[in-house]
């Protein structure tokens, strides 16, 4: 408990971006939410003891459902749950909180990284789950890799069958 303490107030603290405010009006990030949710049987925009809203409440978890970049925002919300659920005397039979990354393009993995060697680290009771909505960008860049990998396998096969040849 004094770890998710001690953590919530360096993140409060050190990390900027925390103070952004939550946008419920985001029409595309309330349909990741709604589409995530509705996967997982969940229920959207909860409200835990009628004081905090979770994003999405499954069976096992309380989701932060949010963009790559805001990261660190989800990380303290997610911890905000379990600490609120710790106080209120739920700690056992509380959900897990948990934080869904929306990948918008390849290169927001990084903040995947960052909060998951972060989760690992202080060994954080929080599950992690991510949307990817690059589609079109990733299936390229996937296409453009396996082209490179056959040819590279091409390149492969035609320089062991010239070195058999000298043999």
């Amino acid at each position: 408990m004094k770890k998710f303490i001690i953590i919530l107030i360096y993140i409060f603290l050190s990390l900027k971006g925390f103070a952004q405010e939550i946008n419920y009006n985001d029409e595309q990030l309330n349909t990741y939410i709604n589409n995530y949710c509705k996967n997982k049987n969940g229920k959207v925009f909860y409200k835990i003891q009628n004081r905090i809203i979770v994003d999405c409440l499954t069976s096992k978890n309380l989701w932060k459902i949010t963009y790559a970049e805001n990261w660190t925002s989800a990380l303290v919300e997610s911890m905000t749950y379990k600490i609120y659920d710790n106080f209120m005397g739920n700690e056992e039979s509380s959900p897990i909180s948990g934080i869904v990354l929306i990948h918008e393009n390849p290169t927001d993995y990084k903040f995947a990284v960052k909060l998951n060697q972060l989760i690992r680290y202080y060994n954080l009771p929080i599950s992690y789950d991510e949307i990817q909505a690059f589609g079109n960008q990733y299936k390229e860049l996937n296409n453009q890799i396996n082209k490179s990998e056959d040819l590279f396998e091409n390149i492969n096969k035609k320089f062991n069958i010239k070195i058999q040849n000298l043999n």
